[in-house]
């Protein structure tokens, strides 16, 4: 999202704020009517053209809760019914979730062309990989050295960092 244009109208805004102000009788400032719609105008230019981000956002974290489901579904079949071993069955777990949520937000959230699919999986995957990382640091960070935190609570931060994290990386780099 650009939002050069956006600064651009809000520097007119304030400056026709500074220049176009109405001094009354009690040497109080009133603002005119063309200030406040010009400055609503912005304000409501800004939400607009931030709603297909917010969309964006929202499809992703649709997309990666069903990827909960896919990772801890595999990992417990592996797991539990197989009998694979916990940190085998987890990473297949966490690679069949990363394929399914690069399908579902290419195909679905990003609704990408790309042709180049493989190096845009390879760059989501990395994302993902590193995202992981992160996550691991951060849990052990909050639950292990510095506050002590239950391992859940600092999962769930964790969590929500990573989510944005994810978001921010695929969509500025991956689907681009």
């Amino acid at each position: 999202m650009d939002f050069a244009p956006h600064l651009c109208i809000g520097i007119k805004v304030i400056r026709f704020f500074y220049v176009s102000y109405i001094p009354n009788r009690n040497n109080k400032i009133l603002i005119s009517n063309t200030i406040l719609q010009c400055y609503f105008l912005y304000c409501y230019s800004l939400v607009m053209s931030s709603i297909p981000v917010i969309i964006k956002f929202l499809k992703f974290g649709i997309v990666g809760f069903t990827g909960v489901f896919v990772d801890f579904g595999i990992t417990f079949l592996l797991k539990e019914t197989l009998k694979v071993h916990k940190y085998i069955a987890n990473s297949i777990g966490f690679t069949l979730a990363a394929i399914t949520n690069y399908l579902l937000n290419r195909i679905w959230t990003f609704n990408s062309s790309n042709p180049e699919f493989i190096s845009e999986f390879l760059m989501f995957f990395a994302i993902a990989l590193v995202g992981l990382a992160i996550n691991n640091l951060l849990v052990y960070l909050l639950s292990e050295m510095k506050y002590k935190l239950n391992f859940y609570f600092a999962k769930a931060f964790a969590t929500v960092v990573i989510f944005i994290w994810n978001f921010l990386m695929n969509y500025f780099l991956t689907f681009n």
